[in-house]
């Protein structure tokens, strides 16, 4: 069932809870909307972006992993920025 709701991973993929990308900052965690997203962690463009350096490979991951939460309009963001925050 939990896969045929999220669809398959393939290899280099993960499940995440993101948060709504409309969530203001200050909104405790048990208020925000989340929504089970798919990311990739790694791609074969990783390898490629790696030959040409680390700043290269980490910058196109980071865009990859922004852009993928974000067509389903949840945010990485707002963990990432105000995890202290959100569970106070």
């Amino acid at each position: 069932m939990l896969n045929a709701v999220r669809g398959e991973l393939k290899e280099g993929q993960l499940f995440y809870r993101a948060v709504k990308s409309d969530i203001p900052p200050g909104v405790k965690t048990d208020e925000m909307s989340f929504k089970t997203v798919k990311l990739t962690i790694f791609s074969q463009n990783d390898v490629e972006d790696a030959k040409k350096s680390q700043k290269e490979l980490l910058k196109n991951r980071i865009v990859r992993l922004r852009n993928e939460a974000f067509e389903h309009r949840f945010t990485l963001e707002y963990l990432a920025l105000h995890g202290e925050q959100a569970g106070s």
